[in-house]
């Protein structure tokens, strides 16, 4: 059944392989969303999602939220409080309903938290209402600047990064409408580089 369907998707949106279907349902879904909706960034922890945000935000001159300070605000506890009292997917549950309300205010530079597209009620509210740019960085240097105390990170922050870097880059790239390699930049430049990416987004969704 699911070889008929895959079978099907592939017929319908093109392509002969399943990363093709990916690239053209991730075109579909650029083609059903509004022409300036919502900039998600992805990223590993440290990638500098919440340093980026307010930077990227000016350059759109749109307001910027950082997902896990609207959690902990909402919740009235840190991030690792809640997964010690919730678990993580406690937290997951958390994080996708405050998603779920900042997709439906007004348009903004959203953070998200670095696991946050594994859960499908994110996934579906980023594809249905912005673009989603990935700070692509590698795991040694996201696991040197992550502030110690991150709940997934444990004792061994350097090796736990390269297990979330390899289970979860494959997602993110299979995801991101755009990728910013940010190794070699300073916040400001990676910023600019991610407007230019959001520009030109919207600028080829307004001529189709």
């Amino acid at each position: 059944m699911a070889l008929a369907v895959g079978d099907a998707l592939l017929s319908k949106l093109g392509g002969d392989s399943l990363d093709e279907l990916h690239a053209a349902l991730r075109r579909a879904w650029q083609r059903a969303r509004l022409l300036a909706g919502h900039v998600f960034l992805c990223g590993l922890p440290g990638s500098g999602k919440s340093t980026v945000a307010p930077l990227l935000a000016a350059k759109l001159g749109i307001p910027c939220l950082d997902l896990d300070q609207q959690i902990e605000r909402g919740a009235g506890r840190s991030v690792p409080e809640i997964f010690a009292a919730e678990g993580e997917s406690g937290f997951r549950a958390r994080e996708a309903a405050a998603l779920r309300a900042a997709a439906n205010g007004p348009r903004s530079v959203i953070a998200l938290g670095g696991g946050a597209v594994t859960t499908r009620g994110v996934r579906h509210w980023v594809r249905r209402t912005g673009h989603l740019v990935w700070l692509c960085a590698p795991a040694g240097l996201c696991a040197s600047r992550a502030p110690s105390g991150r709940p997934l990170l444990g004792a061994d922050p350097a090796g736990r990064m390269a297990q979330l870097a390899a289970a979860r880059d494959p997602l993110y790239a299979r995801l991101a409408d755009a990728v910013v390699e940010v190794a070699a930049l300073t916040a400001a430049q990676v910023a600019e580089q991610c407007a230019a990416a959001v520009r030109s987004l919207e600028a080829q969704r307004a001529w189709r």
